[in-house]
Order: structure tokens, then C-alpha cells, then sequence
């Protein structure tokens, strides 16, 4: 098997006709936390045609150097790298290089999602849900939530099932126990296991169903 530096040598040869193995030498500087290294062979990368802003910007939030980062997030974002839309939108949201912005976290955020990413709608479903960006209207907020975090579970984060079931149980405006139990039931049918203490709990309780021991002890 190639050692670390045996495979840098070998990309390196490869890379003057597929630019691609530049940013492998990146990832390779990376995994030994060699964070210099890694953004030298990522611009070259980038200087090649292969877009790797993302990568970049992350060994500049290793080295601490939040505006660097941020700015080459931002680059990435305008030339359309999936990934970046949700980094730019996280330093607006915890004003992390930037001066803190919602409304810009929410515009990116939502990019970031309609690419497929299911953090990015978790993650804006957590906005809506506790920074309230919509003053005026609380429940607004919170069927944005619903929103996004529905989205988050139908592009593969399961685990958001556990939030949607709480909402719908719990908010004394949206409260609706059968889609509880359902979105529950959905996030346990796809592995969620800790799902089975949640139904336990509503089928157990009746505050929100007649009691069913049967179903609730299960």
C-alpha cells in the first residue's frame, strides 16, 4: 500500500493532464491536518477549473481565519458549488465573519436545500423554529419549521421525524396527535429506534390519546 507521500508523488504526475487529482492532494494534506498544505494544492485545484471552494474554506476555519473562509464560501456560492450556499448561510446565521443577517441565512440556506441538502433544511428549520426571524407572526415561524424539516426528512435526514412529531405534539396552535403519531411512526419505519420511546409516550399519556398500554408498552 502507498504511503501518504508515495500517493502526493503519484497525484502530483497525474494531475498536469487531470487537475482533479489536485484537489486529491488536498484531501490528502487534510488527513494529516496539514491545513497549509492542503489550501496551496486546493487553489491549484481551483486555478484548474475544479471547484473545490468549499474544501478551501475549511482549511482557513481551521486556521482560524474566519474572513478568509467566509470569502472563499462566497466565491464558491457565485459559481454555483452546492455546498458553500450552506456555509455562507451559517456565517450569516451565527455572524461568523460577517455581521449577523436572517434574512441572508434564510436566502441561503433555502439554496443549499433546493440543491439537495438536507442539513441545509434541518438547519433552517432550526432558524425558523428558534431565532423567530418572523417577529410579527409565531406560528408563521413555526410552519416554516414544519416546512423545512419535512423537506430535511424527505432528503434523507430520518432523525428530523423525532422534531416534526414534537411540533404537532406539543404547540398549542398547530397541536395535531395523529400527525405526531404519523410522522413518528414514519421516522421509526425508516430505523429511527428512539422513535419507540417517543410513540410510548403519547400512547401512555392520556393528556393527548385514551390511554393504550398495549400499544404504549410495545
Amino acid at each position: 500500500m502507498d504511503t501518504v507521500n508515495e500517493k502526493i508523488e503519484k497525484y502530483k504526475q497525474l494531475a498536469v493532464k487531470k487537475p482533479k487529482y489536485y484537489a486529491l492532494i488536498g484531501d490528502l494534506y487534510m488527513d494529516e491536518a496539514d491545513f497549509v498544505n492542503a489550501a496551496v494544492y486546493y487553489k491549484k485545484a481551483i486555478d484548474n477549473g475544479v471547484s473545490v471552494y468549499e474544501k478551501l474554506g475549511e482549511t482557513f476555519d481551521y486556521r482560524h481565519q474566519y474572513k478568509k473562509a467566509f470569502d472563499a464560501y462566497m466565491k464558491g456560492a457565485e459559481k454555483g458549488e452546492s455546498g458553500c450556499f450552506a456555509s455562507v448561510a451559517y456565517c450569516y446565521q451565527n455572524g461568523h465573519a460577517v455581521k449577523k443577517d436572517l434574512q441572508k441565512a434564510i436566502e441561503y440556506y433555502e439554496k443549499a436545500s433546493d440543491f439537495g441538502a438536507a442539513l441545509a433544511a434541518r438547519n433552517l428549520g432550526d432558524l425558523y423554529y428558534f431565532e423567530t426571524p418572523i417577529k410579527e407572526n409565531e406560528t408563521e415561524n413555526i410552519k416554516n419549521a414544519l416546512k423545512f424539516y419535512e423537506r430535511a426528512f424527505y432528503l434523507g435526514d430520518i432523525q428530523v421525524a423525532k422534531k416534526i412529531g414534537f411540533i404537532y405534539l406539543n404547540d398549542e396552535t398547530l397541536q395535531d396527535v395523529q400527525k405526531a403519531i404519523e410522522w413518528y411512526e414514519k421516522g421509526l419505519s425508516l430505523g429511527d429506534y428512539s422513535l419507540n420511546f417517543d410513540l410510548a409516550y403519547v400512547y401512555l399519556n392520556d393528556r393527548f390519546v385514551p390511554s393504550d398500554y398495549e400499544k404504549g408498552l410495545n
